[in-house]
């Protein structure tokens, strides 16, 4: 009776770590963090929630990092792996294993990828307009959007997108 018992609390046990660890996996950035700050500086989560700002802290899947005038935030996506967020910047930064992507949607970024990355592992910079892939370098991505009277010569918004390779 009592090796019965034993089996089945190991036999739960196995069970309940194995579907746990999917979950866990699945939304975990390994290394990603908020490494440096100055100004005014907001993360939400992926539920839209507003977080508190902890010295090199963790940023997961689906996590916008929002910058306000005067103010800069740096990222480090790895070891290998910085972005910095100008003035007026929001990015929101999505992770899926070896898949990087940081999402622009307003302002400017500067990210330098000092070691190229492996065949298996990739970095995007997507914005309304364009989708930047990258290896290994230093570049900036600019998106910013204008807004028109309606007009029906114009549409109402226009974004636009400038990549510069500085290395």
């Amino acid at each position: 009776m009592k090796i019965r018992s034993l089996l089945s609390l190991f036999l739960a046990l196995f069970l309940l770590l194995g579907l746990t660890e999917p979950a866990l996996a699945a939304d975990t950035a390994a290394t990603m963090q908020l490494s440096k700050t100055e100004g005014t500086v907001s993360v939400t989560n992926a539920s839209a929630r507003e977080l508190s700002i902890l010295e090199n802290m963790r940023l997961y899947n689906g996590y916008t990092v929002e910058t306000a005038a005067a103010s800069y935030a740096w990222i480090n996506l790895d070891s290998t792996k910085l972005v910095k967020l100008d003035a007026s910047t929001k990015v929101e930064i999505r992770k899926s294993g070896k898949k990087l992507e940081v999402q622009l949607k307003s302002g400017n970024i500067y990210a330098d990828v000092s070691k190229p990355l492996d065949s298996d592992e990739s970095l995007n910079v997507r914005t309304s307009t364009a989708i930047v892939g990258v290896r290994g370098t230093k570049f900036q991505v600019k998106h910013s959007t204008r807004k028109f009277e309606n007009n029906s010569a114009l549409p109402a918004f226009q974004a636009s997108t400038q990549v510069t390779v500085i290395e």
